[in-house]
């Protein structure tokens, strides 16, 4: 059991540390309804000097936002397939473990 927690740490160490957060979902959320009033105020084309200020701050708060999240995405991307391990949580790989080491017992017990 050490043995494939060790390993799964070496794995994941291998694979890079990004994972996607609540605050990169909330970040996305929070730029799609962003983009959604954005484009129902500029439909509406009625806009001062000022709320096109306001709009134009807002979007590049998002913009900048999502950046770095994408950066994120695209790191995650990147290992995703090269580490297949990762898709097992260690309990995944402790019970197989168990269920192979209770075959090799029933096993023994059969020939003994």
């Amino acid at each position: 059991m050490a043995d494939t927690v060790e390993r799964a740490g070496r794995q994941r160490e291998k694979c890079g540390a990004a994972t996607i957060t609540k605050s990169h979902t909330d970040a996305v959320y929070d730029a799609v309804e962003m983009m959604r009033l954005a484009s129902d105020i500029l439909l509406d084309g009625n806009l001062s000097e000022k709320e096109c200020h306001r709009l134009s701050w807002l979007l590049g708060g998002h913009a900048r936002r999502l950046s770095n999240i994408i950066e994120t995405m695209e790191h995650v991307e990147e290992y995703q397939p090269q580490c297949p391990s990762d898709l097992l949580s260690i309990s995944d790989e402790v019970e197989a473990l168990e269920a192979r080491l209770a075959s090799i017992r029933r096993d023994a017990e059969r020939s003994a």
